[in-house]
């Protein structure tokens, strides 16, 4: 989350035995425990977020623009903001596969600000982010990932991010994407393939620095018949 004033306490109880759905693709599974959810922003984030996410890692934010990652320190909570650059305006922010788990966020002492009995996901979609072109985030096994799904004959050169007033990024030799510093600085490493009938087929690629700072991706050949999936992991690399 966004840093927020006064005392928050969070709590997730599991109400039912059921256990969480599982993911259609299997290289994806539904959360393995309690903290890693995606839950409706529910008046204790900053304006636009829509929803709000825990981890073992990191907590993140989520509005239609951007998405922020949050760690927090002995003293501080350190936030880095990476905005969607011409983005579709229609694009539409929603939550999949629902987990049995319910939240609950206690701030201060205003029961106004309280909220009770909010539904858990484990996928968040920008659907139609770009033309032809899905965002879903997701956990596996505590890290936080991404997937742009490009579909057939879509150009993924139109996805371009950005760092906002981060000084410290840079793309590596190796084509990952590094963020920020100290207890937030973030290794962005993409895998890209398509599914095919023989399973999946690794596409090569890499993410690239391009004019004002701006981030996309390089890409080598791929059957543009089928759908891409650009899908970077997202690993703390240093914590305290």
């Amino acid at each position: 989350w966004l840093p927020i004033a006064g005392l928050l306490l969070i709590s997730l109880a599991f109400l039912e035995a059921a256990p969480p759905p599982q993911h259609p693709n299997p290289l994806h599974p539904a959360p393995a425990n309690g903290s890693d959810y995606f839950v409706r922003a529910s008046g204790q984030t900053a304006s636009g977020v829509l929803w709000q996410a825990s981890g073992d890692s990191f907590r993140a934010s989520f509005a239609l623009d951007r998405f922020v990652l949050s760690a927090r320190t002995e003293s501080s909570v350190q936030s880095q903001s990476i905005s969607f650059l011409n983005a579709d305006r229609g694009a539409v922010l929603e939550a999949l596969d629902p987990l049995p788990g319910k939240a609950n966020f206690f701030i201060g002492n205003d029961p106004s600000r309280w909220a009770r009995g909010l539904s858990t996901y484990s996928r968040l979609k920008y659907r139609n982010l770009y033309p032809g072109i899905d965002l879903v985030f997701y956990w596996n096994a505590g890290h936080l990932e991404y997937d742009f799904a490009v579909a057939p004959s879509a150009d993924p050169q139109q996805i371009h991010l950005q760092i906002d007033g981060d000084q410290n990024t840079r793309v590596t030799q190796s084509g990952d994407l590094r963020t920020g510093t100290g207890a937030l600085e973030v290794l962005h490493r993409p895998l890209l393939y398509q599914n095919t009938q023989n399973g999946r087929k690794v596409v090569s690629g890499k993410f690239a620095a391009l004019p004002d700072r701006a981030i996309g991706f390089d890409l080598g050949d791929y059957d543009r018949t089928r759908e891409l999936i650009i899908d970077p992991t997202l690993t703390l690399l240093y914590s305290t």
